[in-house]
């Protein structure tokens, strides 16, 4: 036998068109038990803010953290990332990603970089690529990735 009761809130605020932002928290609570066993109770309290900037059309910023506060190891995840497109809406499109994510509980972290190329060659014709740099890192382990990617798409 298994109840539960959840709580979540949120508030949105967009000052202007440049800066938005967003607090939300998360309350449940779970109580399970099974015939001739005793009943166990799950808390999970959660806080959530994020908050994004784009001060002109070619530039994106973007934050999150999440607090857990109940439920679980009582961390704290957050991550961020930006994003520039020098030429938006031209048949050039520059752009460069980068995010990094840490894990407080876990001792992890992933950052992530990614630039790219997208080239309208002509009508039907378009050229995709992109390259990717991860490096995670968490207490026993680390890896590193590269990845380079070209798609060449012709349409008849």
């Amino acid at each position: 036998h298994s109840t539960s009761a959840n709580v979540n809130t949120m508030l949105s605020l967009v000052p202007n068109k440049v800066v938005s932002s967003s607090a939300a928290f998360f309350y449940g609570k779970t109580r399970s038990s099974s015939v001739g066993g005793p009943e166990t109770v799950a808390t999970d309290e959660r806080l959530l803010a994020s908050m994004t900037v784009a001060p002109v059309q070619a530039l994106y910023l973007s934050g999150n953290v999440t607090w857990i506060v109940k439920g679980g190891r009582p961390t704290t995840m957050a991550s961020g990332s930006a994003a520039f497109s020098p030429f938006p809406g031209g048949p050039v499109q520059l752009r460069i990603t980068y995010s990094d994510a840490i894990d407080t509980a876990a001792d992890a972290r992933v950052r992530t970089f990614v630039p790219g190329l997208h080239w309208a060659i002509r009508s039907g014709v378009v050229l995709d690529t992109s390259y990717n740099w991860t490096d995670s890192r968490a207490a026993a382990v680390r890896s590193r990735t590269d990845a380079v990617l070209a798609i060449l798409t012709i349409t008849m």
